[in-house]
């Protein structure tokens, strides 16, 4: 999807994320000399991020903040939007932050995009989408119902959306508390 375009400016929303981290490396190896900007609340990781990837520009912002999200987006033409709250068990009983962050964020960045002519707007879900049970499915399914609209009734941004499933090391993985679950033989 990438050749077929001329992209110069890329934004990365969550880019200090384990899947954030994975994309710089990539678009890198692949698109050298692509302006790659990274977004994300989280100094600390960003500071660790800059050691490792010092050309990528770092913005600091939160994606609930319409003028931070304008700002960070003007003259960029093609985002990721990776950033997310993604622990099933915490957003069980904090569902208005989950629908904040997962919903209505991805809806205003969504629409920023669109108003801004991003060329391609690219959403990270979850497989948590299909026939949700929890509450961050459900978050996602709702925000990949939203781009999709978007691409039936509008001729500008491109909206695409990617499933992942657990992806193993990352923050919010399943993956530690099956290994405790087999260690401690008790099921959570």
């Amino acid at each position: 999807m990438l050749e077929k375009f001329n992209y110069q400016n890329a934004l990365i929303l969550g880019g200090t994320g384990t899947l954030g981290k994975c994309l710089v490396k990539q678009l890198n190896t692949h698109f050298p000399a692509l302006k790659i900007t990274i977004f994300s609340r989280d100094e600390h990781k960003q500071a660790l991020m800059k050691r490792e990837y010092p050309m990528c520009k770092y913005v600091l912002g939160d994606i609930r903040d319409e003028v931070a999200l304008f700002n960070v987006m003007t003259k960029k033409d093609l985002i990721f939007h990776v950033a997310a709250l993604k622990h099933v068990d915490i957003l069980e009983s904090n569902i208005r932050e989950s629908v904040r962050t997962n919903v209505i964020a991805t809806m205003l960045a969504a629409d920023t995009a669109h108003r801004l002519g991003v060329k391609n707007f690219i959403f990270s879900s979850t497989d948590k989408a299909v026939d949700p049970i929890n509450v961050y499915g459900a978050c996602k399914f709702l925000s990949e119902k939203y781009l999709f609209d978007l691409n039936r009734h509008q001729l500008g941004t491109k909206y695409a959306v990617y499933r992942w499933g657990n992806i193993l090391g990352s923050q919010g993985s399943v993956i530690p508390t099956f290994i405790n679950t087999l260690k401690t033989k008790r099921v959570v």
